[in-house]
């Protein structure tokens, strides 16, 4: 699994609307339908399917806090440092990413009707063997915080659920998870659901929820905020409880996750709270 991160400037200054995932979507698929020559990345990217071998985050200063007009939109400088995170799940699809990458001397995303110029890219690299090695399978706890609005559609119910139920946050995650990991790291999810009823609870939250376009007209709604949840019982299923949290940074979970929606942060942090 890959994380490529993009570091933008602006052109110009301008205004955006205040969710931006669906036009990097737009923007970063735009300049990879150019570059492509043949459009097999393209076309990888465009695939029609359960499991979207990418995921992508909103857009973020750099290292400065980021200025919002009082509608909520968010207002670009042409001085300042703009990053935004693109999550590809397999090595042969991030492979022709970095191919592509190599051969542009100046990439141009127009992002909404703003120009940014991508002044640098960081990668960063990560195995289903590695995510389970570095896994805190000793903590009690584990906290995900829910950057961007998080919801589940559940297939016996007319509603999307908007509260990270562990059952449906980590089955989603497993599930995900076995659709690109090697065969010898999947994780059997029928087992892992019966520990998870049993061992798994919500400890603490803080959620809201939160609107966030996801087309012209279609309107999502999910939840942003913190949830720690409590884990007891056998430490190998709370190390592989563990590894999900840290791919999620990677996969983000939910719906809508090549639109921005579902990042996570793994967080140690409030674990002691």
């Amino acid at each position: 699994m890959h994380n490529f991160r993009f570091v933008l400037k602006s052109k110009t200054d301008g205004i955006l609307p205040s969710f931006t995932g669906q036009l990097i979507n737009e923007a970063l698929l735009k300049v990879i339908k150019k570059l492509d020559n043949n459009n097999k990345l393209y076309k990888q990217f465009q695939k029609k399917n359960k499991y979207s071998p990418y995921s992508l985050s909103t857009l973020h200063t750099y290292k400065s806090s980021m200025n919002w007009t009082h509608k909520g939109e968010i207002i670009i400088k042409e001085e300042v440092a703009y990053t935004f995170r693109l999550g590809i799940l397999t090595h042969e699809l991030a492979e022709q990413m970095e191919k592509l990458i190599s051969k542009v001397e100046e990439m141009i995303l127009q992002i909404g009707t703003i120009d940014f110029v991508v002044v640098g890219i960081e990668m960063h690299k990560k195995t289903a063997k590695e995510f389970l090695q570095h896994a805190k399978g000793e903590q009690e706890f584990l906290t995900l915080e829910f950057l961007t609005p998080t919801y589940f559609d559940i297939a016996t119910k007319d509603s999307p659920l908007r509260f990270p139920d562990p059952r449906y946050l980590f089955m989603d995650l497993a599930v995900l998870w076995n659709a690109f990991a090697d065969n010898k790291y999947r994780i059997n999810t029928s087992e892992l659901l019966t520990w998870i009823d049993k061992h798994v609870s919500v400890n603490a939250f803080e959620l809201r929820t939160r609107k966030a376009y996801v087309a012209k007209d279609k309107l999502k709604i999910g939840v942003k905020g913190w949830v720690r949840y409590k884990l007891t019982g056998k430490e190998k299923y709370k190390l592989r409880l563990h590894a999900l949290a840290q791919f999620a940074k990677f996969s983000n979970v939910g719906e809508n996750r090549t639109a921005g929606l579902g990042c996570v942060r793994y967080s140690l942090e409030r674990n002691r709270m």
